[in-house]
């Protein structure tokens, strides 16, 4: 997961921490409308964005821990026959994972 101008957020990867993007995906209907609302809303924060014409920066934290709840909302509803990646991690639905996770970015902040 991650955005691009236009993008819907979700991208098709071939393997686990490729460097290149992959295939925007489309979603379909394994998605839920209220979660399709969630990405729209986060991609469309991005598309906004136009440092090229002195708009106001992103709040990158802020940006970013709402990325990270949408990963962490898609991988509960597709489970574990998907591999879900945000910001270079890979995204477990558990609770452990997710707290761990969580004290090392609030680490890296200090």
């Amino acid at each position: 997961m991650w955005v691009d101008y236009g993008s819907s957020g979700i991208w098709e990867i071939k393997e686990p921490k490729q460097h290149l993007a992959g295939k925007c995906w489309t979603p379909d209907q394994e998605i839920p409308a209220w979660l399709l609302d969630r990405f729209d809303y986060w991609t469309s924060w991005f598309d906004v964005h136009e440092p090229w014409n002195s708009s106001p920066g992103l709040d990158g934290e802020l940006f970013h821990a709402y990325g990270l709840s949408l990963a962490v909302d898609l991988k509960r509803l597709l489970g574990d026959d998907y591999y879900i990646e945000f910001g270079g991690r890979e995204i477990h639905d558990d609770r452990q994972y997710l707290q761990e996770w969580m004290r090392k970015a609030r680490r890296k902040l200090k």
